[in-house]
């Protein structure tokens, strides 16, 4: 069973929305986060917060695949956090259970999550609606937190028709066409924020908790060193839905699940296991020169930073549908092959992660590329990350 992480994304490629909707949505996303629309844009806000104009990869090069995202994958604002606080009543389940439907059930994942995650139990309640913030893990490039929303009377949410992907298959998938009108987040010391999030329902028979999963990646601490052990603020209001168009018959766009106002302030603390590889050499893709800047592992995933001599010509372009020529230019910034090699024999293609760029003075382009494992990883099984001709052995 594909873990529910992966049922979102294929649940992705199932969505389709009007032209009007589309342009809502993106407009929406527009004024929350403040993305530019010339020679900038894309799903997340911009990073870094130096002068550089920054480009930003869609993740996935389809027709109106850029304005789905959009819809749910919500880009996490700058925003001033704050707010009462409270800490969840009893004892705090462990890590492995909240994050077995996000990173699987398996024992190896159950022991991972539980060695890396660490509990939070920070809550706030609105309008008789409870959402906690019940566990997070990460590692030195970024981080998942999943929250639990339920009703204080214990009556189930009606779900009717929520579900993602077609009414004639998928009938299993748990994610739901949910999404916070708004969904702002602050961490101490970063000056920027990018990730995305999704809500989705981990029992369909009683409807009783949703989860809300929110990825934090790409966090600009300036000065600062990691995100790990720093102040998270997240401020949360009214639950609405979005209609896809295999639902639009009896889901209406902007209905609200629950409305309200919930703000919870945390810490960051879980176990970095990240390890770094050796950088430096440079290699060839597109007919430019790359030099690898950055390689980083992790039982979550793996992280490589490069400049590539190039800088993609995108005049005309405002963030919406890509053209070919637009598609052609993305992979000559983010096409650089990267495959990760496991203990036991088995890749990983890690090239298309989540990515952002910065353009340089000197006619270079900055890339950072994220991916996340299929599955959990302990560092000792994995043998190299391969970035275009170069393979980095993890030692």
């Amino acid at each position: 069973m594909s873990s529910t992480l992966h049922s979102y994304t294929e649940a992705l490629d199932n969505l389709s929305f009007s032209d009007n909707e589309k342009k809502r949505l993106v407009e929406s996303l527009k004024a929350k986060t403040g993305a530019r629309t010339t020679k900038a844009s894309a799903e997340r806000p911009a990073t870094p917060a130096e002068t550089a104009q920054v480009l930003r990869m869609p993740r996935h090069h389809r027709h109106h695949g850029w304005a789905r995202i959009a819809a749910v994958a919500a880009a996490l604002a700058i925003a001033v956090g704050g707010g009462t606080v409270a800490v969840a009543a009893g004892v705090l389940p462990a890590p492995s259970q909240v994050f077995a439907d996000v990173f699987g059930t398996a024992p190896a994942q159950t022991e991972i999550i539980d060695k890396i995650g660490h509990p939070i139990g920070a809550s706030a309640t609105s309008n008789g609606v409870t959402i906690t913030a019940q566990a997070v893990i990460g590692d030195a490039n970024g981080c998942t937190v999943v929250f639990d929303i339920t009703r204080d009377d214990g009556q189930p949410f009606d779900v009717t028709g929520l579900m993602m992907g077609r009414a004639s298959e998928n009938t299993d998938d748990k994610i739901l066409a949910l999404m916070f009108s708004s969904d702002d987040v602050t961490i101490d010391g970063a000056t920027s924020i990018a990730g995305s999030s999704f809500i989705y329902n981990p029992d369909v028979s009683s409807n009783t908790t949703l989860r809300y999963v929110r990825q934090f990646d790409h966090v600009d601490f300036g000065s600062a060193s990691s995100l790990n052990g720093q102040t998270c603020h997240v401020h949360l209001s009214d639950i609405e839905s979005f209609a896809p168009e295999e639902y639009r018959a009896h889901v209406k766009s902007g209905e609200n699940l629950a409305s309200g106002t919930w703000d919870l302030t945390f810490e960051l603390n879980y176990e970095d296991a990240t390890v770094n590889l050796a950088a430096g050499q440079t290699t060839t893709f597109a007919g430019n020169d790359a030099t690898i800047d950055k390689v980083q592992v992790s039982p979550i995933g793996v992280t490589v930073g490069y400049t590539v001599a190039y800088q993609a010509d995108l005049q005309g372009w405002e963030g919406g549908e890509e053209s070919p020529q637009v598609s052609a230019e993305f992979e000559k910034i983010f096409g650089l092959p990267i495959t990760v090699t496991f203990a036991d024999g088995t890749t990983e293609d890690a090239t298309r992660g989540g990515a952002t760029s910065s353009e340089n003075a000197n006619g270079t382009t900055s890339v950072s590329s994220s991916h996340t494992f299929t599955q959990l990883r302990e560092p000792s099984d994995i043998v190299s990350v391969t970035v275009g001709d170069v393979t980095i052995p993890v030692k």
